[in-house]
């Protein structure tokens, strides 16, 4: 839920995250089917809360992802309400109503950023607890995005200029997409691709969808066992 990017490929959409948490937090469950509000997903689920950082709809072949906070670091100022994953749940099931951003109650919701990616449309909805912004951004260039509560302004502006230097030296697949959030800058244990931060906040697992003739595939792979999960709609 802390760095995500989006790249249009030969082989369809390509969106991959990387989730950042404290280590001592319970371990999150591989993707599974689930029916949420009667709606079938696909989601890697967080024992602790429920909810998830990214979600896959099956029926619509669409991608909501979490980030953690807005456009900057917020104060951290609990209790809230309810956790943000499990908002994400309720905005994809549905995401049929197209006034659902407009409409949904976030307060005492902690900030939070969401990528929606759905029928080659890509939006951009932050809440930054005061107020919602939604922005449309273009689908058929590449993006990337770090988490505003882990990385200051200029070092997600650095991972981006990161990002765009890798992606102008390989080939656009999948595979080197996971390189790129699995490989990088990985002597920088504060700020690389994987963090190993000292306060204990650690690179977790890594998903990719991938969204292409309005179906979508997804890899999960999770870095503390190496195992790998592959779920198709």
């Amino acid at each position: 839920m802390c760095t995500v990017s989006f790249v249009p490929s030969e082989q369809g959409i390509v969106i991959t995250s990387s989730r950042d948490e404290h280590f001592l937090r319970l371990p999150a469950l591989p993707p599974d089917s689930y029916v949420v509000n009667d709606v079938r997903l696909t989601f890697p689920k967080d024992t602790q809360a429920g909810g998830t950082w990214f979600v896959m709809r099956q029926d619509t072949a669409s991608v909501m992802v979490l980030l953690n906070g807005a456009f900057e670091k917020h104060i951290y100022n609990p209790p809230y309400r309810k956790s943000r994953g499990l908002i994400l749940l309720d905005l994809i099931t549905n995401s049929h109503d197209p006034n659902i951003w407009d409409t949904l109650d976030l307060d005492d919701i902690e900030p939070f950023t969401i990528i929606y990616c759905v029928d080659q449309s890509l939006e951009q909805w932050a809440w930054d607890g005061k107020q919602k912004h939604r922005i449309l951004l273009p689908s058929d260039i590449p993006h990337i995005w770090s988490s505003s509560t882990l990385y200051e302004k200029n070092i997600r502006i650095e991972r981006k200029i990161w990002f765009e230097e890798y992606l102008t030296n390989v080939e656009i697949t999948p595979e080197n997409l996971l390189r790129f959030h699995k490989g990088t800058k990985l002597d920088d244990r504060e700020n690389g691709l994987i963090i190993r931060r000292s306060n204990g906040v650690r690179t977790q697992s890594i998903t990719q969808a991938i969204l292409k003739n309005h179906s979508c595939t997804m890899m999960y792979e999770n870095l503390a066992d190496s195992a790998v999960y592959h779920e198709k709609a």
